[in-house]
């Protein structure tokens, strides 16, 4: 196979809201084998709730995979980087599920390390192809991408989700789906 017959044939791979969950990411990339060529778009939220946060950003920043691996920065990394900034901020990042993250570096903030900081700083706020635009939370459907609060990409849910304007596919993670499975609105 050629290099140009295997860039026909890549694969662009979301994966949402992983949230400390590192066997299912695990058991989930072992299924579906990224290879080089393909594109791994995680849509956000690798943090809280979950067992194994420190786990799940120790694999993402050693990629093991020849994949491109693509991280958006969730609502829960939103909430993660603000708790330092006073007692309130921390508390309710514990509420929604900071205190598992915690446990997973020991039951220590202090040893949570730089470099997982920073991975957890430096994620997009979207990342858009020439027929997609990958999302934490939602778009504005009438307003560029480009030109959308940050806060909202990671915050916005998805059930009244409209076409954007661009009629571009919005892929998106954020909103639970009570039966587990990917709701398709077709746009």
């Amino acid at each position: 196979m050629s290099l140009s017959d295997r860039d026909i044939l890549s694969r662009k791979l979301a994966v949402g809201d992983i949230h400390g969950c590192l066997k299912s990411l695990k058991k989930l990339l072992k299924l579906v084998k990224p290879e080089r060529g393909d594109q791994v778009i995680l849509l956000g939220d690798y943090v809280d709730r979950g067992p194994n946060s420190r786990g799940v950003i120790d694999y993402l920043l050693n990629w093991p995979w020849e994949a491109e691996l693509i991280c958006l920065k969730g609502n829960h990394e939103m909430i993660m980087e603000d708790s330092v900034l006073s007692n309130e901020h921390f508390a309710y990042w514990c509420d929604v599920g900071g205190i598992e993250t915690v446990v997973s570096y020991n039951a220590k903030f202090d040893e949570i390390p730089k470099d997982h900081w920073e991975f957890i700083r430096e994620g997009l706020a979207y990342y858009e192809t020439k027929k997609v635009i990958y999302v934490h939370g939602g778009v504005d459907h009438k307003v560029p991408v480009e030109q959308q609060d940050r806060d909202e990409l990671s915050w916005r849910r998805f059930p009244n989700a409209k076409k954007h304007h661009s009629g571009k596919l919005v892929v998106c993670g954020h909103t639970i789906q009570k039966r587990g499975l990917p709701v398709c609105k077709k746009h």
